[in-house]
């Protein structure tokens, strides 16, 4: 019983692995280019009474990283390195943390699209990360023969538990 909770049904293994994979990389290059076109407008700001220089210095410095860091995960999601996932879970961590901090110093907000606003980063970033560390979704990650022959006996496993709920 307890591994049927944790081996999910053979359609979604085989179906929306890659789906879920393929969505999030797409996720992390749109955000690579966000903050790149950020950056690219921040610098062309001017620091004037509202904004000073050295906050436009770290705006474009956070800017840079997470440009460079969605970028490069993008590329790693592709190609399927596990270290790339873990640079996804570590950039979409931070950015989600760093824009709900952010939302408290809007001067203009109100109070329920603060709430609004932070649910969005929360959740957004919490079921990347959670997708992310599924087991079987980790297993795509890896290039090591031995849990490929692991994800294969997965999936025989899972398709003789489909077969059994089936006859049930």
């Amino acid at each position: 019983m307890i591994e049927l909770l944790h081996t999910p049904p053979s359609f979604i293994r085989r179906h929306w692995g890659s789906w879920g994979v393929l969505v999030l990389t797409v996720w992390a290059l749109l955000l690579g280019l966000t903050t790149l076109i950020n950056l690219l407008l921040t610098t062309q700001a001017m620091p004037d009474e509202a904004i000073s220089q050295n906050q436009l210095n770290g705006l474009m410095l956070l800017n840079g990283f997470f440009s460079v860091g969605f970028l490069l995960s993008s590329v790693s999601l592709t190609q399927r390195k596990n270290w790339g996932r873990l640079l996804f879970i570590g950039f979409i961590t931070i950015w989600s943390g760093a824009n709900v901090i952010a939302l408290f110093f809007m001067p203009t907000i109100t109070f329920s699209n603060l709430i609004v606003n932070s649910l969005r980063f929360i959740i957004g970033g919490g079921l990347s990360i959670w997708y992310l560390n599924l087991p079987h979704i980790k297993l795509i990650f890896r290039n090591d023969p031995h849990l490929e022959s692991k994800s294969s006996d997965l999936t025989t496993k899972s398709e003789d538990l489909d077969s059994v709920s089936k006859n049930l």
